[in-house]
């Protein structure tokens, strides 16, 4: 598959990660990287797969794995999709979208809704590196589920309609 892949040590941890969250060509670096109006999205769910990010943001931008310290992934009662929280001592592997510009920023705050509220959280690149990335905080937890979301259970049932049937 296209797109950047990652080292042999992170794929058994996140299992087929370039074809199912990179199947498409390598995005050029953003041509001015000090553009205040570029941000990094930290996704956890729906939005880690390029399949469902380029639609909705209506651009491609750059993935790598990240790691969100301080965080955790829930279930939502009902949802094929994940709510995160801050949660002291927790974490949540995802994937770090960089290099996003203002009207795909807009475009996922419009797909996101009013169930989530977007802030920045500092990340962990997988080369050890932070970075400040914005996140797409659940706001209801009375609809939390307590164990994690299933990107197995996600990549079965609901990653090939997801995008068809969440897009209005």
């Amino acid at each position: 598959s296209g797109g950047q892949c990652i080292e042999a040590t992170d794929v058994e941890k996140f299992g087929r990660v370039c074809p199912t969250y990179w199947d498409r060509t390598p995005v050029q670096d953003s041509p001015n990287p000090w553009d205040a109006s570029m941000k990094n999205i930290f996704s956890y769910g729906s939005l880690m797969y390029a399949a469902v990010f380029d639609p909705v943001a209506g651009s491609t931008a750059r993935p790598t794995l990240a790691t969100l310290k301080d965080w955790s992934r829930h279930r939502i009662m009902s949802k094929s999709y994940p709510a995160a929280v801050p949660a002291f001592g927790a974490q949540i592997e995802g994937v770090l979208w960089q290099d996003v510009g203002q009207d795909a920023v807009a475009r996922l705050d419009r797909f996101e809704g009013d169930e989530y509220r977007r802030e920045t959280v500092v990340v962990t690149k997988a080369d050890g590196l932070t970075v400040d990335a914005d996140i797409y905080r659940w706001l209801d937890t009375t609809t939390l589920e307590p164990e994690d979301w299933s990107r197995e259970e996600f990549e079965k049932m609901h990653l090939e309609s997801f995008f068809r049937i969440h897009a209005s």
